[in-house]
């Protein structure tokens, strides 16, 4: 396949800010990157429950995409130990149908790139459950977890067409949102040869068997992994290569759902035994009164 003819999956479609400008790369200070650490169980409850009934609802691309029989389909028989949820979240995310005449290949485009956007800029809307994609980014992160349960390390490559800012040789950032990649350089470099990345990452996961693509030899890689910028070089395969090397996460809206629950629950048990107390002597209070 070639990516001009618009067959490449959805995994691969380079990211539009900016063409033509010089982007910074940083700390991503305003992307979504809860990584449900210490709390996956509740949220899933409440993914399942709440969140994904809710999105289903408000977005028929999403739900187009999200309930398409082939998507489930392709997500009959345990893959890994994911769920069908998340089998259906990958390949809703990562797939492109190469047919775009049909309103399922526009709907997994416009998903992608809605999502993609969200995650980038969407950390005061998540926080105030405004989000409207809390279901497709913990099935995500999930699986993307699940996949990757021990941490492996591994190297992989990315291409772009973008022009990136330089003056960043020993800093640490992220890369915002979730992010392709390939364990082949000569697949990454058909994304383009301006401003590429050989990437350490010991917290993204393989896509192999969970794409509709497995010859791209696709590695996702979560918005919250950190990374320090090691080397910035010129190279035969591309004019400018970022040497990144995991450094561990950071996660500032970990289970931030979660926990705001939890202390609400907190709060309301150390003021029920108050307002009781109040509710009684206000009582006493009032037939004292009538009976003196």
């Amino acid at each position: 396949m070639n990516p001009a003819d618009g067959a490449w999956p959805a995994l691969f479609l380079q990211d539009e800010r900016g063409r033509g400008e010089e982007l910074s790369l940083d700390m991503a200070e305003d992307s979504v990157d809860d990584r449900y650490h210490g709390c996956t169980k509740k949220m899933a409850d409440l993914v399942e429950h709440t969140f994904l009934i809710r999105e289903l609802n408000a977005s028929t691309v999403f739900s187009v995409a999200w309930k398409d029989e082939d998507m489930k389909g392709l997500c009959e028989e345990d893959i890994y130990g994911l769920t069908k949820n998340h089998c259906i979240a990958l390949r809703v995310y990562t797939s492109v149908k190469e047919n775009r005449h049909r309103s399922l290949a526009s709907g997994i485009n416009d998903v992608y790139e809605s999502f993609n956007t969200a995650v980038r800029q969407g950390k005061k809307r998540y926080r105030s459950r405004e989000y409207e994609w809390y279901s497709l980014q913990f099935y995500l992160t999930d699986a993307l977890q699940i996949l990757n349960r021990e941490n492996e390390c591994k190297a992989t490559y990315r291409g772009t067409k973008l022009r990136l800012d330089k003056n960043v040789l020993n800093k640490k950032i992220r890369l915002g949102s979730f992010v392709s990649s390939s364990i082949k350089k000569y697949k990454a470099k058909m994304f383009g040869t301006n401003s590429c990345f050989t990437i350490h990452t010991c917290h993204g996961a393989s896509m192999v068997k969970l794409s509709l693509y497995d010859d791209m030899d696709e590695v996702l890689i979560p918005p919250y992994e950190e990374f320090k910028v090691t080397a910035i070089v010129n190279s035969s395969w591309c004019d400018t290569v970022y040497v990144l090397n995991s450094t561990g996460t950071r996660s500032d809206l970990n289970c931030v759902h979660v926990l705001t629950d939890r202390w609400y629950i907190i709060l309301i048990g150390c003021l029920m035994p108050v307002v009781v107390f109040v509710l009684v002597g206000v009582f006493c209070y009032r037939r004292s009164i009538r009976e003196g």
